[in-house]
C-alpha cells in the first residue's frame, strides 16, 4: 500500500531490479513467481505495468474483475491488483492469494517512511508503531480490504480500497505450453515524407522527438512504446505528449501511433495469411487543450485546426493470435503530421513459456 503523498511516484516508478522488496508489488511478484516456477525472484519498485508484464509471463492472465459488492471465490496462487486503469482508478495495491478460503498476503509499508526496501526475509518481522501491525498482512480476504477500518496512531477512517474495482488473475498456462512472442525486429528510424517549406530539424529518436522550426522554437514530443518483446494477451501502453514553447508557432498538426496487424488479404487455402483487424491508436496535438480549436497559419498558407488535446495515453492487452489465423506481424506507426513516419516492425513466433519468459526477462531465469 502507498500512502497519498506517494501513490503517484509508486505508480510511475521505473522498475529497478535489485535484492530488496519495497513495494506491494514487489512482495506479490515474489509469491506468485514462487507460486509459477517454484523460486520467489526478488525485485524492487515494480509498477503496475511492469507486474502485469511478469505475471503474463509467468502464465497468468486477467480472470474476472470484482466490483464493489461482489465477492468471487478466489484460487490459491491468484494475484489480487486493486484499482483499474481502465475505469480511471491508481492500480495502487496488490496481493496474494494464500488459499481456496480466499485469504491474502499484502505488503504495506512502514507509516511515515514510505519507500525503504527491506529483505523478503525480514518482513513479516517488521512492526509498524502507527498500525500496531507487521508491515506483512496475512489472512486477509477481499471484504477486509475493502471494509476493514485504516488506524493510525489511533485514529480510523474507511479503507481508501472500498469503492474500487479488484482486478484477479489467474494461473491459465502452465510453463510448458506454447506461446505466442512478438519481437520487434526492424524499424526505419529517419522520417519520411514531404518536408513543410520552413525546412525544419527533426531528431527522431526511440522514446522522443525533437522537432526545431525555421524560427528555431522547439517542439519536443515525448511517447512510450511497446516493450521490444512482447507476450499475447500482456497489457501496454502508448502514451504521448507533446510541449513547445509558443503555441503559435508554426508545428506540425497531429502526433498519432497506430497499431496495426499485416494487412495482407487472407487466402481460402490451408496456410494464408490473415489481416489482423484489432488497432489502437493514440493522438496528441501540438495546441493546449484550452487552445484545442484555435487555428493557426502554416508557411505555405493553410489554416489548421487542432482537436487532439497535448497529452494522449490508451493501454490494451496486446491483441491476441487467434487459432484459425496466421499474424506474421503488426506494426506500430508514429506519424507526425506533415514530418514524416516511423515504422516498428513486430514479429510472431512460437515457444515455450519458460523459454519466453527468460527471453523477455532474463533476470527471472
Amino acid at each position: 500500500m502507498r500512502y497519498k503523498s506517494l501513490l503517484v511516484a509508486g505508480l510511475f516508478a521505473v522498475a529497478n531490479i535489485s535484492s530488496a522488496i519495497t513495494w506491494c508489488h514487489d512482495y506479490t511478484l515474489y509469491r506468485a513467481s514462487q507460486f509459477a516456477t517454484g523460486k520467489g525472484k526478488d525485485f524492487n519498485n515494480m509498477d503496475p505495468i511492469g507486474l502485469k508484464s511478469r505475471l503474463t509471463a509467468l502464465g497468468y492472465s486477467l480472470a474476472l474483475l470484482a466490483r464493489p459488492g461482489e465477492t468471487p471465490a478466489l484460487e490459491a496462487g491468484d494475484v489480487i491488483i486493486i484499482g483499474n486503469a481502465s475505469e480511471g482508478q491508481p492500480e495502487d495495491h496488490s496481493g496474494y492469494v494464500t488459499d481456496a478460503q480466499g485469504h491474502i498476503d499484502h505488503l504495506i509499508q512502514m507509516f511515515g517512511s514510505s519507500g525503504m526496501p527491506r529483505d523478503v526475509s525480514q518482513i513479516a518481522n517488521v512492526m509498524d508503531p502507527a498500525f500496531g501491525e507487521p508491515l506483512l498482512r496475512t489472512g486477509w480476504t477481499i471484504s477486509d480490504l475493502r471494509n476493514r477500518k485504516r488506524t493510525v496512531n489511533g485514529v480510523s477512517s474507511e479503507s481508501i480500497y472500498k469503492n474500487k474495482t479488484f482486478q484477479i488473475f489467474r494461473r491459465a498456462r502452465l510453463m510448458t505450453d506454447m506461446v505466442n512472442v512478438w519481437t520487434a525486429t526492424s524499424s526505419n528510424p529517419e522520417p519520411s515524407g514531404t518536408l513543410p517549406a520552413a525546412s525544419p530539424t527533426v531528431n527522431w529518436k526511440l522514446g522522443s522527438i525533437q522537432y526545431v522550426n525555421a524560427t528555431n522554437s522547439r517542439i519536443q514530443v515525448e511517447f512510450t512504446l511497446p516493450p521490444n518483446i512482447v507476450l499475447d494477451g500482456e497489457e501496454i501502453q502508448l502514451k504521448a505528449e507533446i510541449r513547445h514553447q509558443a503555441s503559435n508557432a508554426y508545428a506540425p498538426d497531429q502526433f498519432k501511433m497506430d497499431l496495426t496487424g499485416n494487412v495482407r488479404k487472407s487466402r481460402p487455402t490451408h496456410g494464408g495469411i490473415f489481416a489482423d483487424p484489432t488497432q489502437y491508436s493514440v493522438a496528441v496535438s501540438l495546441n493546449d487543450p484550452e487552445a484545442a480549436l484555435v487555428s493557426f497559419p502554416t508557411p505555405d498558407g493553410r489554416k489548421i485546426k487542432d482537436a487532439a488535446p497535448a497529452k494522449g495515453e490508451v493501454r490494451f492487452p496486446w491483441p491476441k493470435f487467434l487459432p484459425n489465423e496466421i499474424i506474421a506481424h503488426r506494426d506500430l506507426t508514429l506519424r507526425l503530421s506533415g514530418i514524416g513516419t516511423y515504422r516498428l516492425r513486430y514479429q510472431r513466433q512460437s515457444m515455450k513459456l519458460a523459454d519466453a519468459l527468460v527471453l523477455k526477462f532474463p533476470d527471472m531465469k
